[in-house]
């Protein structure tokens, strides 16, 4: 990596997130994480966060006020349902995104599956992990 940033290459250069640990996977010959858990929870986490900090407002309709048949399902919803307990403290005609998927049960999902990917990337890379010293407090019980 040190090599490519001496070509020019900017280290902040428009690579996603994933694809720099792709990169840094290739550049030290170890083997690519880019299918199955953990790097799929970790797509769908980082689609999530895009979403809150890039928030663009959506009209999404849940039920339809003539015969209460479901007619839009959001893309979140799509993406995340089952992979976590919902917000108990929203009604479920509440939207799944944010009301419903926003709680306790999706923080917890997102920091194992952060913690399981970055586990992965530094074992792949044969290191130990940089926040090992605080790895006793990344808990979420």
């Amino acid at each position: 990596m040190a090599n490519m940033w001496r070509l020019g290459v900017h280290r902040s250069a428009a690579f996603s997130i994933l694809n720099k640990f792709k990169l840094a996977l290739v550049f030290a010959g170890k083997p690519l994480m880019d299918s199955g858990p953990p790097y799929e929870q970790v797509l769908h986490l980082i689609k999530l966060r895009n979403a809150l900090v890039h928030y663009e407002p959506e009209w999404i309709t849940n039920i339809s006020e003539i015969d209460s048949e479901e007619v839009t399902v959001s893309k979140f919803e799509e993406r995340l349902m089952g992979k976590f307990p919902l917000n108990p403290l929203v009604g479920e005609e509440n939207p799944f995104f944010p009301d419903r998927c926003l709680g306790y049960g999706c923080a917890k999902w997102a920091l194992t599956n952060s913690v399981r990917f970055a586990d992965e990337f530094f074992s792949r890379m044969g290191l130990s992990p940089t926040y090992g010293h605080v790895r006793s407090r990344l808990k979420t019980e």
